[in-house]
């Protein structure tokens, strides 16, 4: 899947009503769906294009619950067969201007580009996945946040095309680098780390596990997390955490510890039904670091492990495996003042305890898979700029107590790993790991590089901002 949705979206070139080249068209005969084509010779194509689109349109808006659509100047949801701007994949493109402020949300019609090279296989997933991101403009075209935008659309294939699975590298590139959380994304990790990665589709995941664990499994808390992301204006209120905490019933900190117990899990036989359904084998969680603490509790010695390379995003964890664990081991966590932490381990038999990074007693024994989870600050936004903090692991007593912590035993699932960052081909350091790469494209016969001539996010447009400008993100002092 190459989906170049956020990157397009980046250049303001495309604001004033650009479209790729139309030699013509063919209408739907019962939607609002019209295929273009700028080669005659793709014209037969658009019986798939639309016998796709209307696959997509009964399962995401019929069946599903997002909003229709919302119609441009023609009344129709405009498809192209095109190589302009699509390198080899799909982008949907929308201007990013509230269309009907009456209506309580800042939607817009968009259109969809495909290009020609995608093979007739794989153009039902590429439709299902671009139509989502259609959904979506008209939906909530401010949220910044790129992994909720690029792991529903992820999902929306799962949720459109019967016996569809996840590419699995990407959730193993989720599973490798857990600490950049759920905020973050392939752009800043390439651009502040060097890592090459599918991490905002790997985040499919999250909304996974959203939809199966506090709905039915059939796509409807994907359209319900979307539809309380609304908002009126550009201040993105309610932000992507608020609608987590609405849509999941509790504080967004409780669902997330809930997917970190899932990430401990996810590759192993503990992991839930509809986790091995969809093939999870590789989707295992890596161990940042694996500890023999055997005997720590008896003799009374500490051991600091240091989460610090690079430290921890907020919503972000990291794994350490815990052999030979023994009773009652006291486990805490240091980190910057006003930085909350869970810890959530898990055993073997898949019996879970959780508790505050503050201090808890182990109950569970043996060897265990505990998570720290980074929840930063109480007020944490969505959209605040991004910057890890280092956090260090205390296992053993440290000369004071072993602090309180609240214990349990569900059971649960979770995250994969995977090695070095793959080398620079080209060694001109472009990101061209499929996805929304951030080699320079070619639009209306100009060179853009991502990043150059950053406008204002907001000026832009939600989505259209994100691969400009994210790499710049930090959470103010």
């Amino acid at each position: 899947m190459i989906c170049r949705t956020a990157l397009m979206a980046a250049f303001p070139s495309l604001v004033d009503g650009w479209r790729p080249e139309s030699a013509g068209f063919i209408d739907h005969p019962d939607l609002p769906l019209r295929c273009h084509w700028a080669d005659p010779a793709d014209e037969p194509r658009c019986a798939l294009v639309l016998s796709s689109a209307q696959a997509a349109w009964a399962a995401q808006v019929d069946r599903i619950g997002f909003h229709a659509p919302m119609p441009d100047d023609d009344g129709r949801l405009d498809l192209y067969l095109s190589d302009e701007g699509t390198d080899g994949g799909a982008y949907a493109y929308g201007p990013s201007v509230d269309e009907d402020p009456a209506d309580g949300r800042m939607g817009c019609h968009a259109y969809l580009v495909l290009d020609p090279a995608i093979t007739d296989l794989l153009m039902p997933s590429y439709v299902a996945h671009e139509f989502n991101h259609i959904l979506q403009y008209g939906t909530d075209f401010t949220e910044p946040s790129l992994p909720v935008w690029e792991a529903t659309a992820t999902a929306a294939e799962v949720w459109t095309l019967d016996g569809h699975r996840p590419q699995p590298s990407y959730v193993e590139d989720f599973q490798e680098w857990p600490w950049m959380g759920l905020l973050g994304d392939g752009y800043l990790l390439w651009d502040e780390h060097g890592i090459w990665s599918f991490h905002e589709y790997g985040a499919v995941i999250w909304i996974l596990h959203l939809d199966e664990a506090w709905g039915a499994g059939d796509g409807a808390m994907g359209a319900a997390l979307w539809a309380a992301m609304e908002n009126t204006d550009w201040d993105n209120d309610p932000d992507l955490l608020a609608a987590w905490a609405e849509v999941t019933g509790g504080p967004w900190e409780d669902a997330r510890v809930e997917l970190a117990a899932l990430q401990l899990v996810a590759g192993t036989d503990l992991a839930p039904a509809w986790a091995q359904d969809l093939g999870n084998a590789g989707w295992f969680a890596p161990a940042a670091e694996v500890v023999d603490v055997a005997g720590l509790g008896d003799e009374g010695a500490g051991r600091a492990v240091a989460l610090d390379d690079p430290g921890l995003y907020p919503t972000g964890l990291v794994v350490v495996e815990l052999d030979g664990v023994p009773a009652g081991l006291p486990v805490a966590v240091d980190a910057p003042e006003g930085v909350r932490v869970a810890l959530v381990a898990v055993d073997g038999a898949g019996q879970r305890q959780v508790g505050d990074g503050a201090g808890m007693a182990l109950e569970l024994t043996g060897d265990l898979r505990l998570a720290v989870v980074h929840l930063d600050e109480p007020d944490l936004r969505s959209d605040w700029p991004l910057r890890p903090d280092a956090l260090t692991l205390q296992l053993g007593d440290r000369g004071g107590g072993d602090g309180g912590g609240d214990t349990g035993a569900p059971d649960s699932g979770g995250p994969p790993l995977r090695g070095e960052a793959p080398a620079d081909p080209d060694g001109d350091g472009a990101r061209e790991k499929g996805g929304c790469a951030s080699a320079p494209v070619v639009v209306e016969g100009r060179a853009h590089p991502i990043g150059g001539g950053a406008a204002p996010w907001a000026a832009i447009g939600g989505i259209g901002a994100i691969g400009a400008l994210v790499r710049r993100r930090r959470r103010p002092a």
